[in-house]
Order: C-alpha cells, then sequence, then structure tokens
C-alpha cells in the first residue's frame, strides 16, 4: 500500500512540475497577448482632485478639463447648491469660467436664492466675465 501511495505522489507531483512548466511555458504568450492590447506610451495619469468643484477651487484648469473628458457633470452643484461656474465667477477667475462654459456649463443654472452665474459677476463688477457669459447664453 505504501507503494502504491508513493506511486500516486509521484505522478501528482510529476503532473504538477510538468503542469507548471507548462504554464511557465504559457506566460509569455500571455504577457505578449496582453502587450499587443495595451496603448502605446505612458500609463494614464489620475486626476489630481476627485471632483470639478476642487479644482475649480483650486484654480486647476487641467484637472477640470481631465475630469470633464472622464464624463464628469459639469454643472453638477455643491451641497450648497452653488455649481462650479458660479464659483469660478465668485473666485473672478475668467480662465476657469472660459473653460467651464466651452465644455457645457449652463450660465442660466439658478443657485438656492434664485441668482445665477450673471448676476454674480455684475455684482462683483467683473464685465469680462460677464461678457463670457452673455456670449453663452446667460440671461436675466
Amino acid at each position: 500500500m505504501k507503494r502504491i501511495a508513493l506511486s500516486a505522489i509521484t505522478l501528482l507531483l510529476g503532473a504538477a512540475m510538468a503542469g507548471s512548466a507548462l504554464a511557465a511555458d504559457a506566460k509569455p504568450a500571455a504577457q505578449a497577448s496582453t502587450a499587443s492590447l495595451q496603448r502605446p506610451g505612458p500609463a494614464p495619469v489620475a486626476p489630481r482632485f476627485n471632483d470639478i468643484m476642487t479644482a475649480v477651487l483650486y484654480a486647476d484648469q487641467a484637472t477640470v478639463a481631465q475630469l470633464l473628458d472622464l464624463g464628469r457633470w459639469v454643472d453638477k452643484p455643491d451641497s450648497n447648491g452653488l455649481t462650479p461656474l458660479m464659483v469660478a465667477v465668485h473666485l473672478r477667475d475668467e480662465g476657469m469660467v472660459r473653460l467651464l462654459l466651452e465644455r457645457g456649463a449652463d450660465p442660466n443654472v439658478q443657485a438656492p436664492g434664485g441668482d445665477v452665474a450673471l448676476e454674480m459677476a455684475q455684482a462683483s463688477g467683473e464685465g469680462g466675465i460677464e461678457r463670457l457669459l452673455r456670449d453663452a447664453g446667460a440671461r436675466r
């Protein structure tokens, strides 16, 4: 019985060794097929921030653009009901306002108090931002 058990173990070890050798041979082929599916060039870089509002607060236009490319909602309000466009207007960041409008921000979304971005720009005296908003269809 010991001989049968030893023979069985030997067979199992032999099969395991052969299987690992086959697996080792198969690895380069699997890697080659995976490598051919990968895009050439550097790996994609994760956005610096996880939402548009944070990127707007940090005046990071590149991250805002990247998040919008990933499909984030350009008009997503924060917990106070303000959109990224409204915050960019409040911060007097004309470049950010331009970017958000070019990427589809709605200049006529109302804040909880009823104000829109155009009124915020008028209150701050930012003529350049006011023109951008009017050119984008802002009304009031």
